[in-house]
């Protein structure tokens, strides 16, 4: 009776030493996990569904950080905008979330290695601009001599950066037939900036006018001197 109860407890205590160890082994198997997770909204607050979220990493290789980002995970928006990322922890030199949709700007952030620590779980919310277009054209509807001069531009604080997006760079019109129309890209549900300074019969007369771009749509804008 003795050895039975003595083998019990000896069952018990390895029951208990096995379920420890189990526990061990899976919270440090946690500590090497990371979850990244958070809303993606547009600057008016929309939440967005179906953006492609990608964690990105400067990966140590053979002792020194690669000079490049690599992505390490990624995940899509839900309806509710919400996105989440569980992977494997990585020796980092630092992380970037990158954004993508069709018909949205890019769009991404950098943070330090330590911003998403191994076996942390954080929160990045980010934004991301829909696509609108702005159609200028522009003409010399009352024309006086060879003298004739028009400067127009797209004039805003907010420039987005692409081969085809709008920026601030003057065009310059000359002489009594002159016709343009130019297009490009730009944020959408926003305003958008546009100022022209016109030379004729000697006189120069400055002018602007700030005009709405709805997103995923092309706005045109006309301007006659």
């Amino acid at each position: 009776m003795r050895n039975l109860d003595k083998i019990k407890r000896l069952f018990f205590l390895f029951s208990i030493a096995t379920i420890g160890l189990f526990i061990l082994n899976a919270c440090k198997k946690d500590d090497r996990t990371i979850q990244v997770s958070g809303t993606i909204t547009d600057a008016s607050g929309n939440k967005i569904e179906g953006v492609t979220v990608n964690l990105q990493g400067t990966i140590l290789q053979g002792g020194a950080y690669s000079s490049g980002f690599s992505d390490i995970a990624s995940a899509k928006t839900d309806a509710n905008g919400f996105y989440e990322i569980n992977t494997d922890w990585q020796t980092v030199g630092k992380y970037k979330i990158t954004l993508f949709k069709y018909n949205y700007f890019e769009s991404s952030q950098e943070y330090i290695a330590d911003d998403i620590s191994k076996g942390s779980k954080v929160t990045k919310n980010l934004n991301i601009n829909p696509v609108a277009w702005l159609k200028m054209v522009v003409n010399n509807t009352d024309p006086y001599d060879d003298s004739d001069k028009i400067t127009f531009k797209y004039d805003s604080e907010e420039t987005p950066l692409c081969y085809d997006c709008c920026n601030n760079n003057p065009t310059v019109g000359r002489g009594m037939i002159y016709s343009n129309t130019s297009k490009c890209k730009l944020y959408g549900n926003k305003n958008a900036k546009i100022s022209w300074t016109v030379l004729k019969h000697s006189e120069v007369k400055t002018f602007s006018e700030n005009i709405y771009c709805p997103a995923f749509d092309t706005t045109t804008f006309n301007i006659s001197y």
